[in-house]
């Protein structure tokens, strides 16, 4: 189902009984997993993976997997990215952006400000994922329950 206003972008695959709720949306490249659904205003950005059965309520910034009922993000989408063509260096700087964002000590709003105005904050991949956060309306969705950010799953190949 997708519901009133909702947008669903290029190349996105939504598997069987995905619901779309009213001015949500799902970025370019991002995979729904059979009966998800997402919630009014919420977003999921580009080259996301969201596990069947997730419920999401709080945006799923872009190149994030996320799962579970309410869904957490548990790490970086990296086989979608390296399947659009990101480098292992672009996908690195993806991966410390989101360290920065999610560990770096400071309230989430204050450290997608300060990384906005940083020398980080300019690179067209970083600029993406800084304004689908600052223009949040519903919240991010944050590392929760246990997963963590570093660890076998998230090292490069």
């Amino acid at each position: 189902h997708v519901g009133h206003n909702a947008v669903v972008g290029k190349r996105a695959t939504l598997a069987n009984k995905v619901g779309l709720s009213g001015f949500s949306s799902v970025g370019d490249g991002a995979v729904m997993g059979g009966m998800s659904g997402i919630h009014q205003f919420v977003r999921v950005g580009a080259l996301c993976m969201i596990g069947g059965l997730s419920k999401i309520v709080k945006d799923i910034p872009p190149y994030l997997m996320a799962d579970g009922h309410p869904a957490d993000i548990y790490g970086l989408n990296k086989v979608g990215m390296r399947r659009a063509g990101f480098g292992a260096s672009a996908r690195s700087a993806v991966r410390s952006l989101y360290d920065e964002l999610f560990r770096g000590g400071l309230p989430f709003r204050q450290a997608v400000e300060r990384l906005a105005a940083s020398e980080k904050g300019s690179d067209p991949v970083a600029r993406e994922i800084l304004s689908f956060c600052g223009e949040s309306k519903r919240g991010v969705a944050l590392w929760t329950k246990g997963h963590a950010f570093r660890g076998k799953d998230h090292e490069e190949d």
